[in-house]
């Protein structure tokens, strides 16, 4: 229903009618099933943003990861491997 008063048009109720109000939903889907699920979604008329994600890390947590992962490949003498450092643990 559109009202209008003359040459005057409620804004907020005209933009309602024709922009419905939309809301976000963030569903973890498993891998295996993604396609069948933006297939679905997709075929009841939902808009799926299928390159959305969202990360964890920030920018410059992920430069720090990836210079770590560079002096282990660069310099694998200077680290042991999990399983060792494990060992010497005390939990007690």
């Amino acid at each position: 229903m559109l009202i209008v008063l003359g040459d005057v048009v409620n804004k907020d109720l005209y933009r309602n009618f024709v922009e419905p109000i939309m809301q976000q939903l963030t569903v973890h889907i498993p891998d295996n099933k993604m396609a069948f699920f933006i297939e679905l979604a997709t075929s009841l008329g939902f808009k799926v943003d299928k390159g959305a994600r969202t990360n964890i890390l920030t920018k410059e947590q992920i430069d720090l990861v990836n210079v770590e992962r560079k002096k282990i490949k660069d310099e694998p003498d200077n680290f042991i491997d999990w399983e060792e450092a494990r060992k010497t643990f005390n939990l007690d």
